[in-house]
């Protein structure tokens, strides 16, 4: 379920919980992270992938300090943003095309805007390529919004962390379709830390939740070609910690995901409504 570089996570490089800040590291000219993550099933915006047999994540995204106002009145900072994404799979998807496994690689690159202390918007092009040509490949353009509400509601509650974001087909259909489609996600994640300033071993507990909107052909009914506007409901909690015996910046997550289809997702993912996805990852930042 990770695949966020791409749909809403790169929207803004997500801000740090309230109780994982500190004022006094200085910003960095150019950061990252390098993740690696197993799902049980690999779904994208709702639309079925793969949920046999083994799932493999790999990503890299990175960031490029370009621009920081020393102002502290009015702050704004500009980022380049590029990075990759990619998906192996052992099961049918990654059976077909030749026996390749490798059935997906993403590039993408973009830019955000940090403003006025808590707001980040940003623009990004992405390419969703299909090395074992099981699927055509596509190209899309993603705009978002967020807000860091961290502190709002306590110093050891990160906030709802709300964000929206738009996208818009420029090549090739997600779903397969007969037209270009259109895209609007809407979600939240609050988060909460388990375990004291003093813990040896600190956990903190997530909810990510989000909602995706077809709005204007982007989920279209394999049946009959009928657009529908709900694509679905995505409910998860995730616990993640840091990793001790790693150096670096090291952390493992684990979790699961709910999914709740629309009509034209649930039929592409043969007949059922709803989706159990388990996860599993490793992630470090640089």
């Amino acid at each position: 379920m990770k695949r966020s570089l791409r749909s809403a996570a790169l929207v803004c490089l997500a801000a740090a919980p309230c109780f994982a800040q500190d004022d006094a590291t200085e910003t960095k000219a150019l950061s990252g992270t390098f993740a690696l993550d197993l799902p049980s099933a690999y779904f994208f915006r709702g639309i079925r992938q793969e949920d046999q047999g083994l799932i493999i994540q790999p990503s890299l995204e990175l960031a490029w300090r370009v621009y920081e106002s020393a102002d502290d009145q009015a702050p704004l900072a500009v980022d380049l943003l590029f990075g990759t994404w990619h998906s192996f799979h052992r099961g049918p998807t990654g059976a077909r095309g030749g026996g390749d496994a490798w059935y997906e690689a993403d590039l993408f690159t973009g830019v955000s805007v940090d403003f006025a202390e808590r707001w980040s918007v940003a623009a990004q092009w992405a390419r969703f390529g299909n090395p074992n040509a099981t699927w055509t490949s596509m190209e899309e353009c993603t705009i978002g919004l967020s807000f860091d509400d961290c502190g709002s509601l306590g110093e050891d509650f990160a906030g709802l962390q709300p964000s929206l974001v738009f996208a818009a087909e420029l090549a090739g259909q997600g779903d397969g379709g007969s037209a270009r489609g259109t895209y609007l996600q809407l979600g939240v994640e609050p988060s909460l830390e388990l375990t004291g300033d003093d813990a040896a071993q600190p956990f903190t507990l997530s909810i990510p939740f989000a909602i995706g909107l077809g709005l204007d052909s982007y989920y279209e009914r394999p049946s009959d070609g009928a657009d529908r506007r709900f694509g679905f409901a995505d409910l998860g909690a995730v616990l993640s910690t840091p990793v001790p015996f790693l150096r670096g910046a090291w952390e493992a997550n684990a979790g699961v995901h709910v999914l709740w289809l629309g009509s034209a997702t649930e039929e592409m993912n043969g007949g059922d409504a709803f989706q159990l996805i388990a996860s599993f990852g490793v992630s470090a930042a640089f």
